[in-house]
C-alpha cells in the first residue's frame, strides 16, 4: 500500500487518473447531493455523457421500471497531496 500511496513504479500516464480517497469524499448520494461541489462534478458528468452521446435521456414505455444507478464520489489528488478535481461518476 506504501507503494501505492507514493506512486513509486507508476508511468506518468498511469499517475495521472489515479484517484485517491480523502475523508472528504462523499459515499452515498444523499449526503453527496447537499454538497454545491459535488453537484457541480455530477452535472459535469452528466454533460459528458450526453455529449458524447454515450446514452440518451428519454421516456420509459408505460410499465417499464428504470434501471437504478450507483454514483461513485472521489476526490482526484494532485502528486504533492493538494487536490485536483472532485470527480462523480456512474
Amino acid at each position: 500500500m506504501v507503494d501505492y500511496e507514493r506512486g513509486e513504479g507508476l508511468s506518468d500516464e498511469d499517475g495521472q487518473d489515479a484517484m485517491t480517497m480523502t475523508k472528504d469524499d462523499r459515499l452515498i448520494f444523499a449526503e453527496a447531493i447537499k454538497s454545491k461541489t459535488w453537484r457541480d462534478a455530477m452535472e459535469i458528468n452528466m454533460k459528458a455523457i450526453l455529449k458524447k452521446k454515450t446514452q440518451d435521456l428519454t421516456n420509459l414505455p408505460t410499465g417499464v421500471k428504470p434501471t437504478g444507478v450507483k454514483w461513485i464520489f472521489k476526490t482526484t489528488l494532485k502528486e504533492n497531496g493538494e487536490i485536483d478535481k472532485y470527480k462523480a461518476s456512474w
